[in-house]
């Protein structure tokens, strides 16, 4: 298993994340909401983007290692929804 494979798997195995203020369930939007903003902050270049007609290979694999693990983070905090019940409102 590569190095990626494992961070991946190791956060995929990991207990859901808790809500964002304990004691106060989010819905599924409010938790999709709350991970597309930890993306973007997670995501989104630090340092200013250079335009370029060449491909550098590394470069992209490691943008898309990134953008891998940090998936893998949203569907963590997306998952606690279906887990739980909250779509469920037979409740």
């Amino acid at each position: 298993m590569s190095p990626i494979e494992a961070s991946i798997n190791e956060i995929l195995n990991s207990p859901p994340a808790s809500s964002v203020i304990p004691g106060i369930k989010l819905t599924f939007m409010q938790q999709l909401n709350y991970g597309f903003t930890l993306f973007e902050d997670e995501f989104k270049p630090k340092e200013p983007i250079t335009v370029t007609n060449e491909l550098d290979r590394y470069v992209l694999l490691k943008y898309h290692e990134k953008f891998m693990l940090v998936l893998a983070k949203i569907l963590m905090i997306c998952i606690v929804s279906e887990n739980y019940g909250h779509g469920d409102e037979s409740n």
